[in-house]
């Protein structure tokens, strides 16, 4: 989306959502981002899996919202993937109409 498709008097309407797979990459290696698109006037939900309350923190000290989901890093059952979409579709319902920035994405197709 291009700067010139936004409609940029109504910013706070817009809610990105930022799934990671960890809070403290988000922390790490996005926090320019969140910081720069919440000092636009949009409203930033990161979505990550259980994380300590020290990132937790860090997450919610940048402005943004912080939501967790389940994730079980180690499984290869199917049902575990099942409950961490059912889990994933359930905080992406909170939200209406997000635009997302799925950082595990990016990472798999080479930006």
């Amino acid at each position: 989306m291009s700067e010139s498709t936004l409609n940029t008097s109504n910013r706070e309407s817009y809610r990105l959502a930022i799934i990671g797979n960890k809070a403290s990459m988000l922390v790490n290696f996005r926090k320019d981002l969140i910081i720069d698109l919440i000092t636009s006037g949009y409203s930033v939900h990161c979505m990550v899996p259980a994380s300590s309350e020290k990132e937790k923190r860090a997450i919610l000290e940048l402005g943004a919202s912080f939501d967790e989901f389940y994730l079980e890093r180690n499984s290869a059952n199917p049902f575990h993937d099942i409950h961490t979409l059912v889990s994933l579709m359930s905080l992406i319902k909170k939200l209406i109409h997000p635009v997302f920035l799925h950082l595990l994405l990016s990472q798999l197709f080479g930006d």
